[in-house]
């Protein structure tokens, strides 16, 4: 293996904003071709959580970014958890270079930080096959991991027998693969627990309900009881509305336009839909620049065939409005910031 190198260093720091909050420091580097980010918390408990990403498209940038004022990451932090992220060292399927490009990224932080008391792993779909493989192969590395609708395939050659705890988190229609990984396993295999989020999708899990897991993770793998089963669904409050009410409808603005896919989503609300009499599976009207279509309001891609509409709230809360496997931004021709009309 190269030797290993970290090219490029850049330290910024965040300056508490309320009391108890932790001042966080972000480390920017390179490990054998992998970007990597290091949030250190100041102080820090000791404990270290590892991400591991999903499947990303092959002509998209390497990137280990992850939101630190997201709810999840940001409760940790301020808790004086370091958190540790890695692309690995290229996008498409990489499910063996991000096993070894976690483990550089693992053995880096000991290096340059110190041994953690504990680490722990999160794994997203490719990065929850990562993440299973990880408590399965080295389970003297790690003391648990929380894994979203991991991507289970027979050709990874799981060993079926994880020896440190596992808390699957899995959207409803993505749970009979985890229940087919749990049937399988070997006797003395550390028994997993399984949640399940009752939202459609695939990673549509919320902040809320991943920090509920992780804290239930963490106690498990300290030894308390949790639950081994269990439904979740935590519905965010409705935000403030923004909306516009005019015009026979509701004007939303957009506030990002998915630089790949061409998904628009949106400020418009729950509250939004019932103040114009949108309902749950039935069409409504988005306008843009004298351009209309009719969308479904549904729960997820799956509800509509390769190039039509589809409408959802996202885990957010917020509106996400798109077409499955085209662009909604190109046809439209609309880009962030842009103001939509939205009709019964």
């Amino acid at each position: 293996m190269k030797k290993l190198f970290f090219l490029i260093l850049i330290i910024c720091s965040f300056t508490p904003r309320a009391y108890g909050e932790n001042e966080v420091k972000l480390f920017r580097g390179e490990l054998e071709g992998a970007k990597i980010l290091i949030a250190e918390p100041a102080p820090w408990n000791k404990k270290l959580l590892i991400l591991a990403h999903e499947y990303r498209e092959p002509d998209t940038a390497l990137t280990a970014d992850f939101d630190t004022n997201s709810r999840f990451y940001k409760t940790l932090l301020n808790e004086g958890w370091m958190i540790g992220s890695t692309s690995y060292r290229k996008n498409g399927i990489a499910y063996k270079e991000g096993l070894e490009d976690v483990g550089l990224l693992r053995k880096y932080i000991i290096k340059t930080y110190g041994a953690p008391d504990k680490i722990f792993i999160r794994g997203a779909s490719m990065g929850g096959a990562i993440a299973i493989t990880l408590c399965e192969k080295h389970s003297a590395e790690y003391a648990g991991a929380l894994i979203i609708d991991p991507a289970i395939r027979e050709e990874l050659g799981f060993s079926l027998k994880p020896m440190i705890p596992i808390l699957f988190l899995s959207n409803q229609k993505e749970a009979d693969a985890v229940k087919g990984y749990a049937a399988d396993l070997k006797m003395d295999a550390v028994k997993p627990a399984h949640w399940v989020v009752k939202r459609d999708g695939h990673l549509n899990v919320n902040a809320e309900e991943e920090l509920a897991a992780f804290k239930a993770l963490v106690e498990y793998a300290g030894g308390k009881d949790i639950a081994m089963e269990q439904s979740l669904l935590i519905i965010p409050k409705d935000k403030p509305s923004l909306a516009v009410f005019a015009d026979g409808g509701a004007y939303t603005k957009i506030t990002r336009v998915h630089p790949k896919y061409g998904n628009l989503d949106t400020e418009f609300t729950p509250g939004d839909a019932a103040g114009i009499g949108l309902e749950k599976g039935k069409p409504f009207t988005v306008i843009f620049a004298e351009k209309k279509y009719k969308v479904l309001l549904g729960t997820s891609f799956g509800d509509v065939s390769k190039g039509e509409w589809i409408a959802f709230f996202q885990q957010d809360g917020l509106l996400k409005i798109a077409r499955n496997f085209e662009s909604a931004a190109a046809l439209l021709g609309c880009k962030d910031g842009d103001i939509l009309l939205i009709t019964k």
